[in-house]
């Protein structure tokens, strides 16, 4: 292959002139970043949940001690209401 036109070759990628930057390391301007309101909420919820523990361990110990004291009831008809409930709302 022959190339012929070397000179519009390189006025096209314009290297003479890279010779004239003094420095073209140096960065003119500043990036920045903003986070909108929607971002900045998000996060804050995120580190919440991530604090928050999944199991409520004050509620685990007082059912525990009510179960081990004999004092624990479960009253049938409100938790075959509440799984009927939670078993209709997942398949709606």
């Amino acid at each position: 292959m022959r190339i012929d036109s070397y000179g519009k070759i390189d006025q096209a990628y314009n290297t003479k002139n890279i010779k004239n930057i003094k420095n073209p390391n140096k960065i003119k301007g500043k990036d920045s970043l903003e986070i909108s309101q929607n971002g900045q909420s998000y996060h804050m919820i995120k580190q919440i949940m991530v604090n928050t523990p999944d199991i409520r361990e004050d509620k685990v110990a007082q059912i525990k001690d009510a179960m081990n004291s004999g004092t624990y009831n479960v009253n049938n008809e409100e938790l075959v209401n509440h799984i009927i409930e939670r078993n209709f709302e997942a398949r709606v």
